[in-house]
């Protein structure tokens, strides 16, 4: 389903947590919902191990009291894109295994922008398991007080609108 960035974000009529990519351009231009709280994420990648991260989820959850979390990857993510191409073992990893998962997955698409666009695709699929296995969310989740969502923003678009398309 593919929608319009701003129309989707602006309809949310209790607290949503939003959370998009730093280098993500469309998501800085949303226009402006009192019941959207919106954070970054580096390069979408959440981490349980980060108590800087796991905490402010925390906090958006129980003292915020929010209903949705929407994360959301983009098409063109430089970041994912650098640290598939340059950064440490450590951060490459999990770019690593995404890509040669997708590799193995999808060995019928040609072309490096459409691989990266799967690899965008899993990646968010992955923020989002990994956020929905946090026990104050999945205790949660259990008793559908909350949603979890993933979108991708194309931010890519020539007309220069913004386009969503909900993966999960």
């Amino acid at each position: 389903m593919t929608r319009s960035l701003k129309g989707y974000l602006g309809g949310f009529e209790q607290k949503t947590l939003f959370i998009y990519c730093n280098d993500c351009y469309a998501a800085n231009q949303i226009a402006s919902n009192p019941n959207l709280a919106v954070h970054t994420l580096f390069g979408n990648m959440f981490s349980a191990s980060n108590p800087f991260e796991v905490g402010m989820f925390e906090h958006h959850v129980k003292f915020e009291r929010v209903t949705n979390i929407i994360i959301s990857g983009h098409y063109g993510c430089e970041i994912l894109k650098y640290i598939n191409d340059s950064c440490t073992e450590n951060l490459r990893l999990n770019a690593n295994q995404i890509e040669l998962y997708m590799k193995l997955e999808f060995q019928d698409i040609n072309g490096e922008k459409a691989l990266m666009r799967q690899v965008i695709k899993q990646n968010l699929l992955e923020q989002v398991n990994k956020l929905s296995r946090l026990s104050f969310i999945k205790r949660k989740l259990a008793k559908g007080e909350i949603s979890i969502k993933g979108i991708i923003i194309d931010d890519m678009l020539k007309d220069g609108s913004h386009s969503i398309e909900i993966v999960i």
